[in-house]
C-alpha cells in the first residue's frame, strides 16, 4: 500500500514539477509576444499618426494577450506529452519554439515596417537567404531592429531562468493551466478579420503580424484559382529576365514593379516652358480609328486627312498596337500600363487592386481632371475605372444637345463627336492646369451621324477617286459607314482649329490614338486587328518626326510621365508598376518590344517578343507597317509558347492577389 501511494505521490509530484516548468516558460514569452505589440504601435505610428489610434492598439494588446495565451494552451498539451518521455527534452523543445516564434514575429514586424503589408505565403517564393531578408524587411537591418531582436530573446531567456527559481504554487500552477487550455480552445475569437476594419491598410496595422502569417499559410491550399507560389517565382525571373528595357526591378513580391529610372525619350523633341507654368494634356481617343482607313499607311483609303496631316506636323508612330481587340483594354493601358487580368481590368471585382496612374500623377502635380464621352460612362465599367484612375469629373450629359440617330433597333449609343468636343469646351478653365479625356462615338457601329449631306457628298468623291475599282467598289458599299470617320476628322479639324484661339493652346500637348481596329474592314493580317496610329501633337515641340519603332498603349503613360518630369519639373513617382516601357523613337523600324494583346474573347493566346510574333501554334516575324511572314521554328515556337502561359498566370496571379505595388509606396509616397 505504501508503495502505490509513493508512485501516486512520485507521478503526481512529477506532473507538478512539469505545470511549474511550462509556467516558468510561457508566461514570459506571453508578456514578450504582447510587448512587441508595442514595437508594431512604434513603428506604424512613425508612418503616419493616422494609421492607427491608441484606442486600437489597447484593443490589440488585449487580443494580442489572448493569443499568446491561446498559443501557450496549444503547447501545453504537447509539452505534457513530452514530458512523459524526457522532462529535459520538453523543456528544450520549447525554449526554442517560443524562442522561435519571438523570433519570427519580430522579423515579420521588420518587415511590415519596411513594406506596410504583412509577409504571408508568398514566402514560399524564396530560398533561405531571401527568406532572411524578407523577414527583415527587405533592406538594411539596423542598429534598432538588432536590439530589439537581442533584447526580446534575452528577456525571454532571462525572466524565465528567474521565474523557474521562484516557488509557485500548486493550485496557482493549475489554474493558470486551466486558462490558457480555455484560451487555446476559442483562439479563433481572438483573430481579427479585414471586415472589422475601413480599409486594408487598417487591417494590416491591427492584424497581429505573426498570426496573419500562421493564417496565410495555413489556408494556402492549390485549386484552380490558386497558383504554385514556386511557379511564380520562376515565371517572375523569367519575366524580368526577357524584359529588354533595363528595368531595375525592385522586391519579387510585386513581379511588375520596379525602380523608376526618370529616362526619358521624348524630352529632346519638346521646347521648355517658363519656370512654374505646366502643360495641359489632352487625350483623344478615337473609336476604332486603325490603319484600315486611316493614314498613308492604310491597306484601304484614308478617309482622315485632316488627322492625316497632323501626323505629318507630329511625332508618329506607324507601329502601333492596341492592347485589346476591343475599347475594354484601352484605359487600363493608356491611362496606367495595367495587366488585363483574366477579362480585362475593368471587369475586376471592385474595389479594384491597388495601381498607378497618369492621371493621378497629374492630380498630385496640381491638375484638374476631366473625361468627356457622349455615351454611358458604365459601359464595361469604364467610370469606375477612370474615377479609380484619378478622373475627378465625367461628363456625359448634354441635355442641350441632340443624340445620335437611332438605329433600325431603336438604339442610340449617345452623343455624336459633333456634340461631344463642343459640348466640352464650357467645362475646361483656362486658368488652371489640366487633363482632359475624349472617348469617341461617331465611327462605332452603326455609324449614325447627324452631320450635313455636304459630308456625305465629299465622302463619295473621295471614294469615286480610287483608282482601283475592286477598292473602289468595296468602299461604295460601305459609304455610310466611312462617311462616319470624314464625320469625325471633320470635327477634330474644327477642335483643333477652336483650340489653337484659346489662351493655353501654346502649352497643350495632344495625345490621339485608337482604341483598336474597326469592324468595317479587317485587318490586312491577324495582327492587324490591334494596328492603330499613336500621334503626339503639341506646339511646344521644337521638330516633327516619324518613328519605325514598335510601340504599345502600355508605352503611353510611363512614356508622358517621364516626359514632365523631365522636362517641366513635374513630380513623380520613384517606383512604376508598368507593362510598358518607354515609346521607341527609332526612325527605321525596330522591334524590341514586348507584348501580350487581348482578344475580345478575353484570351491571351497571342504573343509578341521583338520581331517575332505568335499566334496560337502560328509563328511569325514581324515586319515594319505590321507585315507578317510566316516562318517555321519550332524550337522558337514552343520557347514563346511557354513564356506566353506564364505570363498569363503570372499576371493573373499579380492582379488577383493585389501586389502590382506595395501599399506603403502608394500611402507613404515617394514621388520626386
Amino acid at each position: 500500500m505504501n508503495d502505490i501511494m509513493s508512485f501516486i505521490n512520485s507521478r503526481f509530484s512529477n506532473k507538478m514539477r512539469n505545470l511549474k516548468a511550462y509556467t516558468a516558460l510561457s508566461i514570459p514569452f506571453i508578456l514578450v509576444f504582447v510587448l512587441l505589440r508595442l514595437y508594431d504601435f512604434i513603428n506604424v505610428y512613425s508612418h503616419s499618426e493616422s494609421l492607427m489610434s491608441f484606442g486600437e492598439l489597447i484593443k490589440s494588446l488585449g487580443m494580442d494577450f489572448m493569443l499568446a495565451m491561446g498559443f501557450s494552451g496549444l503547447g501545453f498539451i504537447v509539452f505534457m506529452l513530452l514530458s512523459v518521455f524526457s522532462f529535459r527534452l520538453s523543456k528544450v523543445v520549447f525554449y526554442i519554439v517560443f524562442s522561435l516564434i519571438i523570433g519570427l514575429y519580430i522579423g515579420f514586424l521588420q518587415y511590415f515596417n519596411n513594406v506596410l503589408v504583412p509577409l504571408d505565403q508568398v514566402v514560399f517564393i524564396y530560398d533561405y537567404n531571401d527568406i532572411v531578408n524578407i523577414a527583415m524587411g527587405s533592406g538594411t537591418v539596423g542598429i534598432m531592429e538588432i536590439l530589439v531582436f537581442v533584447i526580446s530573446l534575452l528577456s525571454y531567456f532571462l525572466a524565465s531562468y528567474y521565474l523557474s527559481k521562484i516557488s509557485i504554487s500548486s493550485y496557482l500552477s493549475a489554474f493558470y493551466a486551466f486558462l490558457i487550455i480555455g484560451a487555446g480552445a476559442s483562439t479563433n475569437v481572438y483573430i481579427v478579420s479585414q471586415v472589422q476594419f475601413p480599409d486594408e491598410l487598417s487591417y494590416y496595422c491591427n492584424a497581429n503580424k505573426f498570426v496573419y502569417f500562421v493564417k496565410a499559410v495555413a489556408d494556402y491550399s492549390k485549386s484552380e484559382k490558386d497558383i504554385d507560389v514556386l511557379e511564380i517565382s520562376k515565371y517572375t525571373i523569367q519575366y524580368r529576365k526577357l524584359d529588354r528595357s533595363a528595368k531595375k526591378y525592385g522586391s519579387a513580391l510585386y513581379p511588375f514593379y520596379y525602380n523608376n529610372d526618370f529616362e526619358s525619350t521624348l524630352s529632346k523633341y519638346f521646347n521648355p516652358l517658363p519656370e512654374g507654368e505646366k502643360p495641359n494634356i489632352v487625350m483623344i481617343i478615337v473609336e476604332s480609328l486603325s490603319t484600315t482607313v486611316s493614314g498613308k499607311y492604310t491597306i484601304n483609303y484614308s478617309f482622315t486627312p485632316f488627322i492625316d496631316s497632323l501626323a505629318e506636323h507630329s511625332l508618329y508612330w506607324r507601329n502601333c498596337f492596341s492592347t485589346a481587340e476591343r475599347t475594354f483594354g484601352v484605359l487600363p493601358a493608356l491611362l496606367a500600363s495595367l495587366p488585363p487580368g483574366k477579362e480585362g481590368f475593368t471587369e475586376l471585382e471592385q474595389p479594384y487592386p491597388t495601381f498607378k496612374s497618369f492621371p493621378n500623377m497629374l492630380k498630385n502635380n496640381g491638375y484638374a481632371t476631366h473625361q468627356f464621352y457622349g455615351g454611358w460612362p458604365g459601359f464595361t465599367h469604364m467610370d469606375d475605372f477612370v474615377n479609380a484612375a484619378g478622373i475627378d469629373s465625367i461628363y456625359y450629359d448634354f441635355p442641350d444637345y441632340e443624340k445620335m440617330p437611332r438605329s433600325a433597333s431603336g438604339h442610340t449609343w449617345g452623343y455624336g463627336d459633333n456634340v461631344l468636343f463642343k459640348a466640352a469646351e464650357p467645362f475646361i478653365n483656362s486658368d488652371t492646369a489640366y487633363f482632359d479625356l475624349y472617348l469617341t462615338l461617331s465611327t462605332h457601329s452603326p455609324f449614325a451621324t447627324t452631320e450635313p449631306e455636304l459630308l456625305k457628298s465629299y465622302t463619295d468623291s473621295m471614294i469615286q477617286s480610287v483608282e482601283n475599282d475592286e477598292l473602289r467598289l468595296a468602299l461604295l458599299k460601305r459609304s455610310e459607314k466611312l462617311k462616319s470617320f470624314v464625320v469625325l476628322d471633320n470635327e477634330l479639324r474644327l477642335f483643333f482649329k477652336r483650340y489653337k484661339k484659346r489662351p493655353e493652346y501654346n502649352k497643350t500637348i495632344f495625345i490621339i490614338t485608337g482604341d483598336h481596329n474597326g469592324v468595317i474592314f479587317k485587318g490586312k493580317n491577324s495582327i492587324g486587328k490591334y494596328s492603330v496610329p499613336l500621334i503626339i501633337y503639341s506646339p511646344l515641340l521644337n521638330t516633327h518626326q516619324e518613328f519605325g519603332g514598335v510601340v504599345t498603349h502600355n508605352d503611353v503613360s510611363p512614356s508622358l510621365q517621364n516626359l514632365l518630369y523631365n522636362k517641366y519639373n513635374l513630380k513623380s513617382s520613384a517606383t512604376a508598376h508598368s507593362i510598358g516601357v518607354q515609346l521607341d523613337t527609332s526612325v527605321a523600324f525596330h522591334a524590341n518590344n514586348r507584348y501580350f494583346p487581348m482578344r475580345n474573347s478575353r484570351e491571351l493566346n497571342e504573343y509578341i517578343y521583338g520581331k517575332y510574333y505568335l499566334n496560337e501554334d502560328l509563328l511569325y516575324e514581324l515586319h515594319d507597317t505590321m507585315e507578317i511572314e510566316l516562318i517555321d521554328d519550332e524550337p522558337l515556337k514552343r520557347k514563346m509558347q511557354k513564356e506566353l502561359e506564364e505570363y498569363r498566370k503570372l499576371q493573373n496571379h499579380v492582379v488577383n492577389s493585389n501586389i502590382l505595388i506595395s501599399p506603403m509606396d502608394l500611402y507613404l509616397g515617394e514621388d520626386k
